[in-house]
């Protein structure tokens, strides 16, 4: 991996930033109503992959994985009481997609197996972990690359180093990444995220917590550094925080005292030249697109929504994706009708809907969410009348 000396440094100052207009930096918005059904009604997106022409959607509240079409269809589901499961899985906390392979997998959090899945959701076979499946916290298959991302915890390797990043392919380990000592630290005195890597269109990004370098996956499968990211003093870790034994058993409890610290860079996707992340601290969360031409910085929460966007939300809380360069979120059903709701008033706004929205908001809250699919212009106009 090459040196963070020789990695492109981007300075990212929050409170200088610009709200836009939706026309002046949105190209277009898809709303996709997901179909409900008894069979297919769901509670909330955790997860969402794209599998050929299927939308792959995790709800592990329901403990199910749901396919449905790009249009929105259900086609069927991946649940514990399907017919063709001989043991029923107990926690489904993510899934990995082997496009390769075309296999889905997901390790049951509460039992001692690894179920797969062709990727129309037809079982294939359950497998018994190895040891070292138990420190894994997340994979991602890239071409013929399976990249594993893991813990801080070194005890079934059983080495003075640890490392948190392998990328093997046919089962043998090529490469490995982010070396950590585990007498400086482990995996209970730090919070994790939700998703680690981040697959958009063209490039496949990575990020830590703790971390503020954002890091790529070239298609042979070597890891380097992507940008670093740099922050005001006033919302920065200590550059030693993963490294200094100072810190040992004290990570999480700095964490919670220093609540405007950005201890985590995520979701970052991106789309042409336009990067989406979000910082999170403890009491701390900003959502931002960065312009990798022009170095401006955009407020993905504070915009006006106008007639180019039917006066309605552009995006859900988290971008969980991005599908043929457009970031995928979820709008759930009760702040879509409220939405359509504040707008029906406006002559003749109910017509120009389109059919799904329309049949959509005729049906009322209890519904599938929609997902949104996003896409941004490729030349941001910043020279806006508000």
């Amino acid at each position: 991996m090459e040196s963070l000396s020789d990695v492109p440094e981007v300075n990212i100052r929050p409170d200088k930033h610009v709200s836009l207009n939706t026309k002046d930096f949105i190209d277009s918005v898809q709303y996709i109503a997901l179909e409900t059904t008894h069979e297919s009604e769901f509670g909330e997106i955790s997860q969402i992959q794209i599998a050929g022409d299927f939308f792959v959607i995790l709800d592990k509240f329901t403990n199910e994985i749901l396919f449905f079409r790009k249009n929105g269809g259900f086609v069927r589901k991946i649940s514990a009481q399907n017919d063709d499961i001989p043991i029923p899985f107990k926690s489904i906390l993510k899934f990995t997609i082997d496009t390769e392979n075309e296999i889905l997998s997901f390790p049951d959090a509460l039992s001692p197996y690894i179920y797969e899945f062709d990727l129309l959701g037809n079982f294939i076979k359950t497998r018994k972990k190895e040891p070292v499946d138990y420190t894994i916290r997340e994979s991602h298959y890239l071409n013929t690359f399976k990249i594993d991302y893991f813990s801080y915890d070194n005890s079934m390797a059983k080495k003075p180093q640890g490392r948190s990043i392998t990328v093997t392919e046919n089962g043998r380990e090529n490469a490995s990444y982010l070396y950590f000592d585990p007498s400086v630290i482990d995996q209970d005195d730090v919070y994790g995220a939700r998703k680690y890597f981040f697959q958009s269109t063209e490039q496949l990004l990575f990020s830590r917590p703790y971390d503020y370098t954002i890091y790529t996956f070239g298609d042979n499968g070597e890891m380097n550094a992507y940008l670093q990211i740099s922050l005001p003093e006033n919302l920065r870790i200590p550059s030693d925080f993963l490294t200094s034994n100072k810190y040992s058993s004290k990570r999480r409890a700095y964490t919670n005292d220093n609540k405007s610290r950005v201890y985590l860079i995520t979701d970052v996707y991106k789309t042409g030249k336009i990067l989406y992340f979000k910082l999170i601290g403890s009491k701390y969360i900003k959502t931002l697109l960065y312009d990798l031409n022009t170095d401006v910085l955009i407020n993905f929460r504070n915009y006006l929504s106008d007639s180019s966007t039917l006066y309605l939300p552009i995006a859900g809380t988290d971008v969980l994706g991005v599908d043929n360069n457009r970031l995928i979120s979820v709008i759930p059903s009760t702040r879509m009708i409220q939405a359509l709701n504040t707008n029906i008033s406006i002559s003749g706004y109910l017509a120009s809907l389109p059919d799904h929205l329309r049949e959509y908001y005729k049906r009322g809250n209890n519904q599938n969410p929609v997902l949104v699919l996003t896409k941004l212009k490729k030349s941001i106009n910043y020279e806006t009348d508000s």
